[in-house]
C-alpha cells in the first residue's frame, strides 16, 4: 500500500493548485502562505517542507528561517532556476534539496517527482513510518485566531486593531457589509479581553420589533405592559461583567436609541415599567453594515450617540478586498464541513477542492462575503458528498458563470468596455489571490505601477 505523506507547503495557495497536489489522495498537505506563518505554526508533524517562494536566493534567510523552529522536517525548495548554489550547499547541510519546477510538467507528473524525492528523503533520514495517518489540518496557519480566518494585509489590519481593542473596556463599533463576519470579531475581541471569563451575549436589533427590543435589551416589570405576567431580567443584566453584542444598532428607533444613550453615559438602565435604576457593569460592541457617521450627519441615527458607540471603530474587510484569503476560506470551510465520516482514519477525510473550482470562487466577487461562501462550501459539499473533491459541477449556477461573457452568446450585447472591464477585475482578484493580497507584488506581476493598480481597483469597485 503506498504510504500517504504529510507536506507543509509554504507559499501561494496558486502553486498548490497548479500542480495537482490538492488532488492527490496520498499527499495530505497542509498550506501556509509565508515563512512567518510556518514559524507559528503549532501542533501537527510534516515529513517534508516544500518551500515554495519566488526568487528563493533572494529570499535565503526566509528560506532558512523556515528549517529553524523545533522538530521541523527536511525542505525541499522549489524553484524554477537550477543555479542556487548558495542555498543548495545550505539545504544538503541540514539534510534538503532542491526541485526545479518545470510549469509545463505540473500535475500528476510533479507530485510523481515530488513523491519520490520524499521517499529519498525519508529513507536518509528514516524517519517516516509508511502508512502513516495524515494529520487532517486542511489549512493550517489559516486562523489569526478565534475563528478569524485568513492572511491578507485588510484582514491582519482588522485584527490588529481588535487585538488592542481587547486590551481596555472602551466601547467599539464594527462596520462592515453583511456577512463580512462582525460578530466573529466582536466574539474574538471578548474572547482576548480580560471579561473572557463572563458571558457574551448577543443580539440582532434589526430581528426584533422596536417595541419588543426594548424589553429585550433592559427588561421589564411584571404588569407593565399586555402579556408582562413576570419580571424579566434584560441583556443588560444577563452579560454582567461581560460583554453586550448590539448586531445592526443602525435599524433602532430614535426613542430607543436615546435610552442606549443614556444607559451608555451613566451605567445605568431603568426596565420598562420600572420605577429605580439599576447599575450595569457590561462592555459593549456595536455593529452596523451602514456607515453610522453618514447617518448621524443625515438626521437618521443620533450624533451624540455615535460618538458614544464609535469610541473605538474598526471596518471589517469585505472579502472582494481580500482576494488571497478566499480559497483559504473555503478550504477551512471545507475542513469544518466536508468530513467523511466513513473514512479510514479516525479524523475523517476532508472534501477537496479541484484547480477549476478554485479558480471560479477567485474570479467571484462574492457580494455575500465570507456567509456566503459558506452556503457556497456546504452546498458542494451536500452534493459532492463529504470527503470527495469538489469540482466546478458543484457550484452555484452564480459562481459558475463569472466567465461567461467571454464564451455566452447571452451576453454578446454588451459593450467592448463592459467586458474588458469584467475580464480585468478577474484577473486582478487572481493576482491578489497568488500573492496573498499584497498590491506591490501583484501590481508588480501584472506590470503596472501600484498607484495604477490602486486606480483600476477604485474604478471597477474591487476597493
Amino acid at each position: 500500500m503506498q504510504a500517504i505523506r504529510s507536506i507543509l507547503w509554504i507559499g501561494p495557495y496558486e502553486g498548490l493548485l497548479r500542480n495537482g497536489l490538492t488532488q492527490d489522495e496520498h499527499l495530505d498537505v497542509v498550506w501556509v502562505p509565508d515563512a512567518t506563518a510556518a514559524s507559528e505554526l503549532a501542533g501537527p508533524s510534516f515529513e517534508v517542507a516544500v518551500v515554495a517562494m519566488d526568487e528563493p536566493a533572494k529570499q535565503r534567510d526566509a528560506v532558512i528561517a523556515c528549517g529553524a523552529r523545533a522538530g521541523t522536517p527536511p525542505l525541499v525548495v522549489l524553484t524554477s532556476l537550477a543555479e542556487e548554489e548558495s542555498l543548495r550547499e545550505q539545504l544538503a547541510i541540514d539534510g534538503g534539496e532542491i526541485l526545479v519546477e518545470e510549469r509545463r510538467s505540473g500535475g500528476p507528473r510533479f507530485a510523481a517527482e515530488l513523491k519520490e524525492m520524499i521517499e529519498r528523503l525519508a529513507r536518509r533520514r528514516g524517519e517516516i513510518e509508511p502508512g502513516k495517518p495524515p494529520q487532517h489540518s486542511v489549512v493550517a496557519g489559516a486562523q489569526l485566531g478565534h475563528g478569524i480566518v485568513g492572511h491578507s494585509e485588510a484582514l491582519r489590519a482588522a485584527y490588529d486593531l481588535a487585538e488592542r481593542a481587547a486590551e481596555g473596556t472602551t466601547t467599539v463599533l464594527l462596520h462592515g457589509e453583511t456577512g463580512t463576519g462582525k460578530e466573529v470579531f466582536a466574539k474574538a475581541i471578548h474572547q482576548l479581553s480580560a471579561r473572557s471569563g463572563e458571558r457574551f451575549v448577543a443580539i440582532n436589533c434589526a430581528a426584533i420589533p422596536d417595541t419588543l427590543l426594548e424589553s429585550e435589551l433592559f427588561g421589564h416589570v411584571r404588569g407593565s405592559f399586555t402579556g408582562a405576567n413576570a419580571n424579566k431580567t434584560g441583556l443588560f443584566e444577563l452579560a454582567r461583567g461581560g460583554t453586550l453584542f448590539l448586531d445592526e444598532v443602525g435599524e433602532t428607533s430614535a426613542p430607543l436609541q436615546a435610552k442606549l444613550l443614556r444607559a451608555l453615559q451613566e451605567k445605568e438602565i431603568r426596565p420598562v415599567g420600572g420605577s429605580h435604576d439599576k447599575k450595569i457593569d457590561v462592555r459593549i460592541i456595536a455593529a452596523s453594515n451602514r456607515d453610522l457617521r453618514v447617518e448621524s450627519a443625515r438626521g437618521v441615527f443620533r450624533e451624540d450617540l455615535f460618538y458614544r458607540l464609535a469610541v473605538f471603530p474598526i471596518s471589517i474587510p469585505p472579502l472582494r478586498k481580500r482576494a488571497g484569503d478566499i480559497v483559504l476560506i473555503a478550504q477551512h470551510f471545507l475542513g469544518l464541513y466536508g468530513q467523511d465520516p466513513d473514512a479510514t482514519f479516525a479524523a475523517g477525510k476532508p472534501s477537496r477542492l479541484s484547480q477549476a473550482a478554485a479558480e471560479l470562487l477567485l474570479t467571484y466577487p462574492w457580494p455575500g462575503n465570507v456567509r456566503e461562501l459558506e452556503n457556497e462550501m456546504q452546498r458542494a459539499i451536500t452534493l459532492a458528498g463529504p470527503g470527495n473533491l469538489i469540482s466546478p459541477d458543484y457550484l452555484s449556477d452564480s459562481v459558475r458563470s463569472v466567465a461567461a461573457p467571454i464564451t455566452s452568446e447571452e451576453h454578446i450585447g454588451k459593450t467592448l468596455r463592459e467586458i474588458v472591464a469584467q475580464v480585468e477585475a478577474q484577473v486582478i482578484r487572481r493576482t491578489l489571490a497568488n500573492h496573498s493580497g499584497r498590491r506591490a507584488r501583484s501590481a508588480q506581476a501584472l506590470g503596472i505601477t501600484r498607484e495604477g493598480l490602486y486606480k483600476k481597483m477604485r474604478r471597477l469597485g474591487l476597493q
